[in-house]
């Protein structure tokens, strides 16, 4: 992540900016009390990106893709979950008012958990040599390990992907470890080497929680791994539903994503949705 710089008007708002290179700039951590506040707020910001070079900004993203990015532009009724960016309504029309547009889309949708989610109730159709296993909480330094090394590959086509060390990673998922259902965070494994995996949480992680949030989904990009998203999808959906959780959400995908498991999925509800904005200056 590139050094920040930080806009402080007191108790009124703030803001963050950083500059991850190639003439872009990154706006996050935005509060404002009030739209002239925001409007205050993102001309200060503008005026500093344009001295130190930057030609586009993109916000809100907190230092990388890595952290809370997006705004929240529709679905405010239901609480966040975890990981989850939050927003009042206001912001989005505060950007869109200075000029930036939307530069991509994305979408949470909810479904009932599906027993009979796979062609066979009860059968995973996986790639040959794959096997699936729950998250091993003794050997969790060397599982997230292995889960960075898959992350790293299947993102980095994404917008505005920048890498993060091993460490970074390790540091960002461990503090979770010791509150996770392993049962719900599914490596799959191919001669025990980790070539993708799902990560999936309690929505709120209360006692009484009924619905998982399915947050992370990646592999390797080998042709020879085609299939293994969905399989893995529909071993958490059945994994899910029987152990109890009644609703699953497909958490911020993006809505453009041809390849994406959740845009092919019938019968969800979109949840709540999201923008990531930009403005060329």
């Amino acid at each position: 992540m590139s050094e920040m710089e930080t806009i402080n008007l007191g108790e009124a708002g703030r803001a963050s900016l950083w500059y991850p290179g190639s003439n872009i700039g990154y706006l996050g951590n935005f509060y404002a009390q009030s739209s002239e506040i925001a409007k205050e707020l993102l001309t200060i910001a503008q005026n500093r990106f344009t001295v130190n070079g930057a030609s586009t900004i993109y916000g809100p993203i907190n230092g990388s893709i890595w952290n809370q990015y997006r705004f929240v532009t529709s679905g405010f009724t239901n609480k966040p979950f975890l990981f989850e960016p939050f927003n009042p309504e206001c912001y989005p029309k505060y950007f869109l008012e200075f000029g930036f547009e939307k530069a991509a889309s994305y979408e949470s949708s909810i479904l009932k958990t599906q027993e009979k989610y796979t062609r066979n109730q009860n059968q995973i159709d996986l790639p040959p040599n794959i096997e699936l296993m729950s998250f091993d909480e003794d050997n969790a330094l060397l599982e997230l390990e292995s889960m960075h090394e898959v992350a790293c590959e299947s993102f980095n086509d994404n917008l505005l992907y920048t890498s993060i060390s091993k460490q970074g990673f390790i540091d960002k998922y461990k503090p979770l470890v010791a509150s996770l259902d392993p049962r719900l965070v599914i490596l799959a494994k191919e001669k025990k080497e980790t070539v993708g995996f799902l990560f999936a949480i309690p929505y709120d992680f209360s006692r009484n929680c009924r619905t998982v949030v399915l947050k992370t989904l990646c592999r390797l990009k080998d042709a020879k791994y085609k299939g293994l998203s969905f399989a893995l999808t529909s071993a958490c959906h059945l994994i899910s539903h029987n152990i109890g959780y009644t609703r699953a959400v497909h958490a911020l995908y993006k809505t453009d994503d041809s390849h994406c498991v959740s845009n092919k999925i019938p019968q969800t509800k979109v949840l709540r949705k999201y923008s990531l904005f930009k403005k060329n200056i």
